[in-house]
């Protein structure tokens, strides 16, 4: 049964009831970019950088709000160890989240936009979301998709964890 008021926070804690940690905001590890901190996850050599539908960031002195729908968490970033790359632990982890968003009840969405363009070009990473199922969201255009809607079903219990 979907939580009420879905959001990062739900999310996160969905996600350490599945043995994943969260670093806090003053832990050098946690993903920071323009100006945010971002709510960041860890197991093993992954990272995932979340955020819920209201954030705030600083970039060269001004101050930006975004506001998102309701039930809604951005996807920052995917992280892995480089000597942990490429034997698919980043699909691991993604395909955690969603099943972990699906449980709280809410949408996830992610800009497919390389963090670093020497490990993945822009058009493989968005393939590799789209590969999972991910796909463009209605009401965005560029680079912004959302991860597959569908709800839980029996076979895919609540408390699974990947």
């Amino acid at each position: 049964m979907p939580k009420k008021n879905a959001d990062g926070a739900a999310l996160r804690d969905a996600m350490i009831e599945r043995g994943w940690r969260w670093l806090g905001f003053t832990d050098r590890d946690a993903y920071a970019a323009n100006g945010s901190i971002y709510c960041t996850l860890v197991k093993g050599p992954v990272r995932l950088a979340i955020a819920g539908a209201t954030w705030i960031s600083e970039r060269r002195g001004d101050v930006y709000i975004y506001q998102g729908k309701e039930r809604e968490v951005g996807l920052m970033a995917v992280i892995v160890e480089p000597e942990a790359r490429r034997a698919g632990l980043a699909t691991a982890a993604v395909d955690e989240l969603v099943r972990a968003a699906r449980v709280v009840g809410c949408s996830l969405r992610v800009e497919a936009s390389p963090i670093d363009r020497k490990a993945i070009t822009g058009k493989a990473l968005r393939e590799w979301y789209e590969r999972m199922g991910w796909g463009p969201d209605p009401g965005e255009t560029g680079k912004v998709l959302t991860a597959p809607t569908a709800r839980v079903t029996a076979e895919e219990p609540e408390d699974q964890a990947s």
